[in-house]
């Protein structure tokens, strides 16, 4: 299975970041998958093995808005169980 690579970011920072890491990865051999935050379930995050995350903050430390979804449905309302990872 694919490396998951997933970024949350409101300047871009982090998905450059995001890009970069899954640059290293191919020129390593290994199968990744750079998605945003915004597109990724709960269920995307169960069926994985590998997760990167590259998330940045902004102003004084909040969450990118783009990730306030994601971070409830797994932490706050579901609870999700990521053994998995």
């Amino acid at each position: 299975m694919a490396v998951l690579i997933v970024f949350g970011s409101m300047t871009g920072n982090s998905e450059g970041c995001a890009d970069d890491l899954g640059k290293r990865l191919a020129q390593e051999g290994i199968e990744h998958v750079v998605e945003s935050i915004e597109d990724v379930t709960p269920d995307r995050l169960k069926e994985a093995e590998t997760l990167l995350m590259c998330i940045a903050t902004w102003g004084e430390g909040e969450p990118p808005d783009t990730a306030i979804d994601l971070y409830d449905e797994v932490v706050v309302d579901a609870k999700l169980d990521l053994s998995n990872l």
